[in-house]
């Protein structure tokens, strides 16, 4: 199995779990579950050692408008680690969607 293969399949383990957030990002307050519905990875090889990854939310537990993003929370992203075992972080703020977290993964 090749990197990414290895990449996705160990984020493929965050979908259907619950992630916790604490409420200390810059964006959001909010202290809540957030169940994990899917996952998508991008990678260029003659571009960069980082892949780019969406983890998608449900919004039945998390509305951006309502509750800000979830970038920058660090419970949110120390589970998401533990998880997946992956060098996982936030990538900048414009990335952030109305339904995933945008992270970068170290390859």
């Amino acid at each position: 199995m090749d990197k990414i293969e290895c990449l996705k399949s160990k984020l493929a383990l965050l979908v259907g779990k619950t992630l916790l957030t604490s409420g200390d990002g810059h964006w959001s307050s909010a202290v809540r579950n957030v169940t994990i519905t899917d996952i998508k990875v991008s990678y260029d090889s003659d571009w960069c050692k980082y892949a780019s990854v969406k983890i998608f939310f449900s919004r039945n537990d998390w509305l951006v408008r309502k509750d800000g993003l979830i970038y920058t929370d660090t419970k949110f992203l120390k589970l998401a680690k533990a998880f997946t075992g992956l060098k996982l972080d936030y990538s900048e703020q414009g990335l952030q969607g109305s339904n995933f977290v945008h992270m970068d993964c170290k390859v």
